[in-house]
């Protein structure tokens, strides 16, 4: 069987048996009966292989699928993703890397919280010794293997808790209302109608009441914050808290804020960046409002988005990386691990 065939059945057998986020053990699985039983690292569903010796560097991958409304389905390009870091496995299995260590990391859940990234960076002390990782990811809407540098967002979580007091409906006009809900709509119109450039607090949740004939007694927000840089980070969480002391002081209600800072900005190291323009060519930066679990993993990263050449946009039910493409994944991965001493120097 040729490389072009392994690649092939590899992918097929990922479209065809999707798990969702820590659920991928039939894929860990295959994965292990196509590369092998001498993993250096295993838990849970993740996976990870060794080849080489020396100064290190890691290639990731993610396992997960996402759940649509046909079930869950590789709609985000993770099943092309693996079928070519398991390609680029085999290749330097056959000849490893020169005086280098290439860690292959078969990650679960890239798409759900919690982050297997995050389970990773805490699990498994390697990796904060490698020099550099590397990840590519699918992009729409470019060129087949047009290659672009990417600078993501921070993501933070918050939720509001407004305690009102509750009373029967029929109290209303006679009573001085403690209406959890009014507040809390305040909270989320001066939120959510504000736009900044560098950072984005949205609430994207409200919910509250306990019947329809009472007045509201609780009510709850559940938002997320993006930012583009850390410091906007900061500015961005001192603007939440601004306007929640804001309407304490207006309402005199007490008002709880429960908040999770949790990926940071991914942001492409400009030394090996550089260095990586030297083996392969990036055409412009991408800037994006989203977020990447890669984020997460220590130290020195590229994250690179490869364009798929077709206009269907990730997550969408159709969405699927190309034969094409994986067979271009698979060559870049081995460029840049025939390449690591000119790209570690």
């Amino acid at each position: 069987m040729d490389d072009a065939t392994n690649l092939i059945q590899f992918k097929n057998h990922f479209d065809s048996h999707p798990e969702l986020a820590w659920e991928e053990f039939k894929t860990q699985e295959y994965i292990i009966s196509q590369l092998g039983t001498d993993y250096v690292w295993r838990d849970k569903t993740a996976l990870i292989y060794k080849q080489g010796a020396g100064p290190a560097v890691y290639f990731r991958t993610e396992l997960d699928a996402l759940n649509t409304i046909h079930g869950p389905k590789h709609v985000c390009g993770h099943a092309g993703h693996m079928a070519a870091l398991m390609g680029a496995y085999l290749y330097f299995k056959e000849n490893p890397p020169v005086a280098h260590t290439i860690y292959f990391v078969f990650q679960p859940s890239e798409e759900a919280f919690p982050s297997g990234a995050k389970y990773l960076e805490e699990h498994v002390p390697e990796l904060s010794q490698c020099l550099l990782g590397i990840a590519f990811h699918t992009y729409p809407s470019a060129q087949i293997g047009e290659i672009m540098d990417v600078h993501m967002a921070a993501g933070d979580y918050f939720e509001i808790t407004i305690q009102g007091k509750s009373t029967h409906i029929k109290n209303k006009n006679d009573t001085t209302t403690k209406d959890a809900l009014i507040s809390a709509s305040r909270i989320i119109r001066a939120l959510n109608e504000k736009k900044y450039k560098k950072f984005i607090v949205n609430g994207g949740t409200l919910s509250g009441g306990e019947t329809p004939n009472s007045i509201a007694g609780q009510a709850i927000i559940k938002g997320d914050i993006r930012s583009l840089e850390e410091i906007d980070r900061d500015r961005a969480y001192k603007w939440l808290m601004h306007i929640v002391e804001a309407e304490k002081t207006r309402s005199k209600l007490e008002i709880s804020v429960f908040y999770s800072r949790y990926y940071p900005v991914l942001k492409n190291d400009k030394k090996f960046l550089r260095r990586f323009q030297t083996l392969l060519p990036i055409s412009k930066k991408i800037t994006s409002f989203a977020t990447e679990d890669f984020s997460l993993y220590p130290g020195k990263k590229l994250f690179l988005f490869v364009g798929t050449g077709e206009d269907t946009d990730l997550h969408e039910i159709n969405f699927e990386v190309s034969q094409k493409l994986v067979n271009r994944l698979v060559e870049y991965w081995i460029i840049v691990g025939t390449n690591l001493k000119k790209l570690l120097k």
